[in-house]
C-alpha cells in the first residue's frame, strides 16, 4: 500500500510539472503573436472595472464644487451616459453643449426659488479619467424632466417642475381677437413662462391678485384688462376673478403683445391711464442694463419692447415688472419718452436691479416677494384678507411711490427693488382715478354779511339767512366778519352736515390767500399732513402735532385731507382759542 500511494503522488507531481511547462509555452506564443500583429489589443472588457459610476461622479461633484453648500442647491443628473457626439440643449445660457468623451451629467440650480434666469451648472465627468468640467448656466436644460434628483431641494423643485405641466391645456383655445375701444384706462397683465416646465403656479397667483385689485379697488372693468398668459390656456379653466368667465386674452407671444400694445396706443384717450404688469422670468444680455422679458417660447428685448411703449401717448404710464434682471428694463422705458415727458409721465417699479435674479416668496405663500408685497400695497390687503396700510401720507390713497416704498421695506429675498421716473411727480400717480370729492358749499354775499343779535345769539347773517352762530360771544363774532370780508370769502364748505366735523370758507371756489394783520394762524407743511388714528380718534397731522380730529369718522377724515390737498391750504387760523368759535383756512 506504501508503495502505490509514493506512484500516485509522483504520478500527479508529474502532470502538474507537464501543464505547468505547456502553459508557459503558450504564454511566450502569445508575446510573440503580439510582436508580430502590433495593431491587436487587449479586449476592452478587462477595463470596465475601472470606469466611473454615476454615484461615484456625484461623490466627486460634491467634493469639488459643492462640500459647503450641498443643502442649498438642488443637484440633479442623468442617468444614462452622455455618449460621445451627443448634445445637451437649453432656452439660454448656453444655448448647446457638445460631448466630446463619454461623460455623466450633473445640472445644479444654485439658486432654487429664484425666476429664471439665474445662476445655475452644467457639469460633465469623464467616465474614464473622473475629469469634472464645470460650465457656468443661466437656465436649465430641455432635458429637465430626463433628470433625476440627487438631494431634497431637487426633488422638491422636479415635483413642482411636472405639476407646473398639468396646469396648461396642450390644446390652445382660439379666442376671438378682442375689441379695444376708446377707454381712459387700460392694464395690460404679461406673464410668458418660456416652456410647460417652468410656468410655476405662483405666476397665475400673481396675476389673479392683481386682477382682483383692479377690478375692487379701482373700478377696472374686465374689457378694460388684458391678459396675455403662457400659451393661451389654463387648467382647468382662465378665470381669474372667479365669475366663471375665461379672462385669457392671448397667449404671451411677441405678435400678440405688439398687437395689444398697438391697438391700446390707437384707443386710449390722451388724459387716461395706461398700466403695464409682467411676471414670470427674465434674461441678461451682454453689455450693461441690457435685460429681456421672457414671453412664451421666447423673449422681447428691452429696446424693443420701449420702442413699443413710445406709441402710448397718454396721460400717466405705470409698469410693474417682477421678472429677473428686470431693472434693466428702466433706463429704456425712460429714455424711450420725449422730453418734458409729459405725454405721458411715466413711472416704473421692478423687483430686481439689472444684473440679479427675481425671487419667489420665502414665506408667504405660492406668489413672487416683491411683487406680492406690492399688490398687497395698493389692494390695500394680502391675499388671504390681512389688512395692509402703505398710505404713508394719509391722504386715503396709495400711490406708485408709496406702494414701491412698502414692498420694498417687506421684501426679505436677496433682491434689490428700484423705481424710475422721467418726471419727479410721475410716481406719486395711483392705479385709479380719484373719485370727484362731492362738496357741500353754501355761497353768501360778503358784502352784505353783518352781525346781528338774534334769539340772544350772536350770529353772522346775509340777509334773512344766518351763516355763524357765536352764542353769546359778540367780539369773536366781529372778528370773524372782518376777517370774511379781508378775504372776501363767499362760500362756506363743511364736511359731515348736519353735524359737521370740518368746515372751510373758499372766494370764488378757490383758497383764501395772504395775511391779515393780527389773524392768529397755525400753518403746516402740506407735504407732510396725514390720517392717523391716534388712541381711537381719527386725526389730520402734521408729524408730531395733530391739526383736526374727526372722532370715530375716519371717511370724513380722508375726505378733508383731500379738500386741503386739492385747494393747497398750508394755514388754519381761529378765533377765540381755546374752544374758538369760528375756524378757516387760507394758503
Amino acid at each position: 500500500m506504501y508503495l502505490k500511494s509514493v506512484f500516485c503522488k509522483t504520478k500527479v507531481a508529474t502532470l502538474q510539472t507537464l501543464i505547468f511547462l505547456v502553459s508557459l509555452f503558450c504564454f511566450a506564443g502569445n508575446i510573440n503573436a503580439e510582436n508580430n500583429f502590433p495593431h491587436r489589443t487587449r479586449p476592452r472588457a478587462i477595463h470596465m472595472k475601472h470606469m466611473l459610476t454615476l454615484k461615484k461622479a456625484r461623490q466627486l461633484v460634491i467634493s469639488k464644487y459643492y462640500t459647503k453648500n450641498i443643502n442649498k442647491v438642488a443637484l440633479f443628473a442623468n442617468p444614462v451616459l452622455k455618449k460621445s457626439g451627443s448634445v445637451i440643449s437649453s432656452w439660454r445660457k448656453p444655448n448647446k453643449i457638445k460631448i466630446k468623451k463619454d461623460s455623466w451629467f450633473f445640472f445644479v440650480d444654485e439658486q432654487p426659488g429664484a425666476n429664471w434666469e439665474h445662476k445655475a451648472a452644467y457639469i460633465l465627468v469623464d467616465r474614464r479619467t473622473g475629469a469634472a468640467k464645470k460650465i457656468p448656466a443661466m437656465s436649465p436644460p430641455l432635458e429637465i424632466l430626463k433628470l433625476r434628483p440627487l438631494n431634497r431641494k431637487a426633488t422638491f423643485q422636479l415635483k413642482a417642475i411636472k405639476s407646473n405641466i398639468k396646469i396648461l391645456r396642450p390644446k390652445v383655445l382660439i379666442k376671438p381677437p378682442i375689441r379695444i375701444l376708446k377707454r381712459k384706462k387700460y392694464a395690460v397683465l404679461l406673464s410668458g413662462g418660456m416652456n410647460s416646465s417652468y410656468n410655476y403656479k405662483r405666476y397665475w397667483n400673481d396675476l389673479k391678485f392683481i386682477y382682483k385689485a383692479l377690478k375692487d379697488k379701482y373700478g377696472y372693468t374686465d374689457s378694460e384688462i388684458v391678459v396675455l398668459y403662457a400659451n393661451g390656456t389654463h387648467s382647468p379653466n382662465g378665470d381669474l376673478d372667479e365669475n366663471g368667465t375665461n379672462d385669457i386674452d392671448y397667449a404671451a407671444t411677441k405678435a400678440n403683445l405688439t398687437k395689444v400694445i398697438n391697438n391700446i396706443a390707437a384707443f386710449i384717450s390722451k388724459n387716461g391711464k395706461f398700466f403695464f404688469y409682467s411676471t414670470n422670468h427674465g434674461g441678461n444680455d451682454a453689455g450693461a442694463n441690457k435685460s429681456n422679458l421672457i414671453l412664451w417660447g421666447e423673449s422681447i428685448k428691452d429696446f424693443e419692447f420701449a420702442a413699443l411703449t413710445k406709441k402710448i401717448k397718454c396721460a400717466q404710464a405705470i409698469y410693474v415688472m417682477e421678472q429677473c434682471f428686470s431693472g434693466g428694463m428702466i433706463d429704456d422705458l425712460l429714455k424711450s419718452q420725449s422730453y418734458p415727458c409729459t405725454k405721458p409721465s411715466v413711472c416704473v417699479m421692478t423687483a430686481a436691479r439689472h444684473n440679479e435674479p427675481s425671487w419667489s416668496c420665502d414665506t408667504e405663500g405660492e406668489y413672487d416677494e416683491y411683487i406680492y408685497h406690492w399688490t398687497s400695497a395698493v389692494y390695500g390687503r394680502t391675499p388671504g384678507g390681512s389688512y395692509v396700510n402703505a398710505d404713508t401720507n394719509g391722504d386715503g390713497m396709495v400711490s406708485m411711490a408709496e406702494a414701491h416704498n412698502y414692498a420694498k421695506s417687506k421684501d426679505s429675498r436677496n433682491e434689490h427693488p428700484q423705481i424710475g421716473s422721467c418726471l419727479a411727480s410721475a410716481c406719486s400717480a395711483t392705479l385709479g382715478f380719484p373719485s370727484p370729492i362731492k362738496e357741500d358749499c353754501v355761497g353768501f354775499n360778503p358784502r352784505k354779511a353783518t352781525v346781528k343779535f338774534i334769539n340772544n345769539r350772536w350770529k353772522i347773517v346775509d340777509g334773512n339767512h344766518w351763516i355763524f352762530d357765536f352764542g353769546n360771544k359778540r367780539q369773536e363774532a366781529q372778528k370773524a366778519l372782518s376777517i370774511i370780508k379781508h378775504y372776501k370769502m363767499n362760500q362756506v364748505c363743511f364736511v359731515g352736515r348736519p353735524h359737521p366735523s370740518f368746515q372751510y370758507l373758499l372766494v370764488n371756489g378757490k383758497a383764501p390767500k395772504g395775511r391779515m394783520r393780527g389773524e392768529d394762524c397755525i400753518c403746516f407743511n402740506l407735504k407732510n399732513i396725514m390720517v392717523k388714528r391716534i388712541r381711537g380718534h381719527w386725526k389730520i397731522v402734521d408729524g408730531n402735532h395733530w391739526i383736526f380730529d374727526f372722532g370715530n369718522k375716519k371717511s370724513e377724515a380722508y375726505k378733508a385731507i383731500r379738500i386741503i390737498k386739492k385747494y393747497g391750504f398750508t394755514c388754519v387760523g381761529y378765533v377765540g382759542r381755546p374752544g374758538p368759535s369760528f375756524i378757516y383756512l387760507r394758503k
